[in-house]
């Protein structure tokens, strides 16, 4: 898959430097899932990273937008566009909390017409006449978007940072359950029907309060 990958910090330099394994232990087998946090401001939260150039997160939004609500209750399921120090990323972040505040339909929309035109139309992220031709795309009038970009600034995207980085967030897609447990397509080999299975079974244990 062609998934979108970032070093958040020195963690990985640091895991490399911790002592070897006794001569005869064995290695436990590898989890189908990355610990994180925990973060209780996510304890209710299954959270879906994407960036809008990524192949694999345009290949899996449609199927995790269909999971995502049939997700039970108390858990929650949202998109959240990944933040980091890249005026393409910074841009997209943007276009998208700017589509977020007109209604979910015009949501679904946006993004849909905004990989298509980032991935097969090859648009630049950084200038906002693409988002003004995403937006068009996506049947959302001009003024509505026009007004819903004025009103996000660079408070509005803090928050998206902070989620972000407390997320652990490596590569996209990944999805975070409960502040606890990130997962990837990778865990699942690519393979659709085990990838949801084990989004459903991660779910599950967080509900119940099961510790995986």
């Amino acid at each position: 898959m062609n998934r979108r990958q970032f070093l958040l910090n020195g963690s990985m330099a640091a895991t490399a430097t911790l002592a070897a394994p006794t001569l005869f232990a064995q290695d436990a087998p590898p989890e189908p899932f990355r610990r994180i946090g925990p973060n209780p401001e996510d304890k209710n939260k299954i959270l879906a990273f994407f960036q809008f150039s990524c192949p694999a997160c345009r290949a899996s939004h449609e199927m995790l937008h269909r999971w995502g609500a049939t997700v039970p209750s108390p858990m929650t399921f949202e998109f959240v566009p990944v933040i980091y120090p890249d005026m393409s990323v910074i841009a997209s972040a943007r276009a998208w909390l700017a589509a977020s505040l007109l209604d979910a339909a015009s949501l679904r929309a946006f993004e849909t017409a905004a990989y298509k035109a980032l991935q097969s139309g090859g648009l630049d992220p950084v200038k906002p006449a693409t988002w003004s031709v995403v937006a068009r795309d996506a049947g959302i009038p001009h003024a509505a978007y026009a007004a819903a970009w004025a009103k996000i600034t660079k408070d509005s995207l803090e928050p998206l940072a902070h989620i972000f980085f407390r997320n652990q967030v490596q590569a996209t897609p990944s999805i975070t359950i409960g502040g606890q447990y990130l997962v990837t397509p990778d865990n699942a080999n690519g393979h659709e029907g085990i990838f949801i299975q084990l989004l459903n079974g991660i779910t599950s244990a967080v509900i119940e309060g099961r510790k995986l």
